[in-house]
């Protein structure tokens, strides 16, 4: 839970994949989302004012995909957001009848069964259809961090191994992912938030991911220094009062 005058909740993403896993019905073969949007859905209910870390880790899901998909409810005002410190915490809204929409999905996903109950030849075109949309590149994979990805591997950073590449990739990722996320610039007041660097290196601290460096400090100087977080799309440092920041307002405003 977020305690608004408590330290700096920590954002930890696990994003091997930016698409939604799934699962096989072993009964039709088909493939079907591992989390669902009621598993989202009910977690928000379940917990008081959660921040996008709590929601993952009850749903069992990535930091990116639980954002994701609390995005999405937002724009279709079944939930709503807001700042607490550093924290963005999500509630359900109390006149939007998502118990409406729960009903309207699973007649949906009924509907879907029951036709592909008709035709077994259906289900085999399915079958193959599914195959190859898990080869190819997926919609909502994030251009914006790929970018950020790309840029990265293009530096050809400190690594002994492609196991220790991935890992220190990934935290920096997941910094990158942090001031994203965390960034509140108000053009009305100029009231600007960021991320301080000491943040920043709290996160890496606390991440599963190993940077295989004697200490966070020589991470950060070996890596996230050489790479120059203001070169990544969108950030900016804005001072040790603000820290960086994500400035990328056609991002910021999707």
């Amino acid at each position: 839970m977020v305690n608004p005058a408590g330290p700096l909740c920590l954002f930890v993403m696990d994003t091997k994949s930016t698409h939604m896993p799934r699962k096989r019905d072993e009964e039709t073969g088909q493939y079907t989302e591992a989390y669902t949007d009621d598993d989202v859905l009910d977690a928000v209910e379940a917990l008081e004012l959660p921040g996008t870390g709590d929601v993952a880790e009850r749903v069992g899901c990535s930091h990116e995909l639980a954002y994701k998909k609390l995005r999405s409810f937002e724009e279709e005002g079944a939930v709503s957001s807001r700042k607490v410190g550093n924290t963005r915490v999500w509630q359900l809204q109390p006149d939007h009848d998502w118990h409406a929409d729960r009903a309207r999905r699973a007649e949906r996903a009924g509907r879907a069964g029951r036709d592909r109950d008709d035709d077994q030849e259906t289900d085999s075109m399915n079958m193959l259809t599914d195959y190859a949309d898990s080869s190819a590149p997926q919609e909502d994979a994030d251009p914006v961090r790929n970018e950020a990805e790309q840029h990265v591997r293009d530096l050809d950073l400190a690594a002994s191994t492609e196991q220790q590449f991935e890992d220190r990739l990934e935290l920096l990722l997941t910094v990158f992912d942090t001031i994203r996320e965390n960034t509140d610039l108000d053009a009305d007041d100029r009231s600007e938030r960021g991320v301080t660097a000491s943040e920043l290196k709290e996160i890496v601290t606390n991440h599963d991911r190993d940077h295989h460096y004697d200490s966070t400090e020589s991470y950060w100087a070996n890596w996230v220094r050489n790479a120059k977080l203001t070169s990544l799309p969108g950030v900016e440092y804005r001072g040790r009062g603000i820290g960086y920041v994500y400035a990328l307002q056609s991002d910021r405003d999707a």
